[in-house]
């Protein structure tokens, strides 16, 4: 892989594991789901927020996150398995949202914010919605269907 100054750990980690798979691979399918929202979500900063809206973050409010919805992963593999789909495809929002915005969106209005900022960076996840077009839809929109989600699963 290139390798880009400044690069991470994670990212040279993650660099170097898509090396390897497109090396041993004969037609391989390498995706790259952003934070993901759904029934099974890990805990997240975002997921924290919808569980206790006074919740005390250790990111700061205008860290830059980006988010996908379960769902939308799964059927974006169902159909790349469909179509027998090779190479590497962003599985994330057109749009990235703060950590403060999506706070306002979900209501969580006594949240507090640490000093830690993190930038998702501008992910093209053209390539992916050009598969899935329901995967052209903002952070914001994302957020908004998983909270519907949770509502209606009680």
């Amino acid at each position: 892989p290139r390798l880009t100054p400044g690069l991470g750990p994670y990212a040279l980690c993650k660099l170097l594991a898509e090396a390897m798979v497109r090396r041993h691979s004969r037609a391989p399918l390498i995706i790259r789901p952003a934070a993901m929202l759904g029934p099974h979500s890990r805990e997240n900063s975002l997921i924290r927020l919808v569980r206790d809206r006074a919740a005390a973050l250790t990111l700061s409010g205008d860290s830059s996150m980006n988010y996908v919805l379960h769902r939308d992963v799964r059927r974006f593999i169902e159909e790349a398995l469909r179509q027998e789909l090779v190479g590497a495809y962003n599985l994330a929002s057109s749009t990235n949202i703060t950590l403060q915005q999506a706070a306002e969106l979900v209501g969580a209005d006594q949240a507090t914010f640490g000093r830690h900022r993190y930038h998702a960076g501008r992910i093209d996840n053209h390539k992916a919605a050009a598969v899935l077009p329901a995967l052209d839809k903002t952070s914001a929109e994302v957020i908004q269907a998983f909270i519907a989600e949770q509502e209606e699963s009680g």
